[in-house]
């Protein structure tokens, strides 16, 4: 049975999905496209893993919380992980930060990014924010702090 796939942050219409066809791990080649009589792509490379899907809205979100959990119109799709077949769950009305598994990806943010960019545009270099030097926020304030330090006393003596 096909149904359609909703993204679960933005609300919109993303993909078809044949249900019978679903397995864990989810792929990309599970996905097809929501229009496809106006030739609208599928939503993700059928070599794509969950880690790196992103809504085709803006492409800055995962279009599902959990690496097995589908929203359809119907409620929730949900993939067992131990080889059973998919069924139907009731999709709650609301969902609490605990759902939407945010210690759970197995890379980064700046890794799912640069994957992403190398997939679909295929650019490898590193961005800002991306290279391993970078100082965190921390080391960077007390970097200022220094330089300003000796600024402030200057200035002090200058209105004494």
């Amino acid at each position: 049975m096909k149904t359609v796939a909703i993204c679960q942050v933005c609300g919109e219409r993303i993909a078809t999905v044949e249900i019978d066809r679903l397995t864990y791990p989810l792929s990309g080649a599970m996905f097809e496209s929501v229009d496809p009589a106006h030739q609208v792509p599928s939503p993700f490379d059928s070599g794509q893993e969950w880690e790196t899907f992103r809504c085709p809205y803006g492409r800055t979100h995962r279009p599902m919380f959990k690496d097995n959990e589908i929203l359809t119109p119907a409620g929730l799709i949900v993939i067992p992980k131990n080889d059973s077949p998919p069924f139907l769950a009731e999709a709650p009305t609301e969902n609490g930060r605990e759902v939407i598994c945010d210690r759970s990806f197995t890379f980064s943010e700046e890794e799912a990014a640069r994957q992403v960019r190398k997939e679909y545009y295929g650019e490898t270099e590193v961005r800002a924010g991306e290279q391993e030097n970078n100082q965190s926020v921390e080391e960077e304030k007390e970097e200022i702090e220094q330089v300003a330090e000796p600024q402030k006393r200057r200035r002090k003596r200058v209105k004494e």
